[in-house]
């Protein structure tokens, strides 16, 4: 049984949105060049998840950070990414890595202040041969709010089981 839940935080009083069930579609919002951003890569890999056990994933590149809502460092706790004003955020992660055993299960969620965010866990199952290196992305796209300011985002990974490292590119 599969349930899907959805949320707006928006208001249409108006009702002049539409929608149509059992069709295809597709959201699009234009981006105001004002609005503040935050992207953040890696430019080197990172040892990741062995197993169950939850690990951040450092973002050790500031391809753009817009102090005014955003704290980054990419020295000390590099996987800290602080939300300076408390609201809604459009949120795009995605967890690239590779593992060099034949098959296990990335899982990806979102956590805010330590505490995993509700929907934000996705999974990638990768599978190969023992003797090649299996890569493999999750990605995850939400809108998240926060109650307060100066909360703390982090993106993190763990396997199904027992593993090789998991290596995050």
């Amino acid at each position: 049984l599969l349930v899907l839940r959805a949320y707006r935080t928006d208001n249409n009083g108006a009702g002049t949105m539409h929608r149509a069930a059992d069709a295809s579609g597709i959201q699009l919002m234009k981006l105001d060049d004002g609005w503040d951003y935050c992207r953040l890569s890696r430019s080197a890999d990172q040892t990741g998840p062995i197993n169950a056990t939850w690990v951040a994933v450092q973002y050790d590149t500031q391809d753009e950070l817009d102090t005014g809502s955003f704290a980054h460092n990419t020295g000390t706790n590099p996987q800290n990414i602080t939300l300076k004003t408390a609201g809604h955020y459009l949120v795009f992660a995605n967890t690239y890595g590779f593992c060099t055993i034949d098959r296990t299960i990335l899982k990806h969620r979102l956590s805010l202040d330590g505490g995993e965010i509700d929907g934000s866990r996705t999974t990638v199952y990768i599978r190969g041969n023992q003797n090649s290196c299996q890569e493999g992305a999750a990605a995850i796209g939400m809108i998240i709010e926060t109650v307060s300011d100066n909360q703390v985002l982090t993106v993190e990974g763990s396997l199904d089981v027992d593993r090789n490292p998991f290596t995050y590119k």
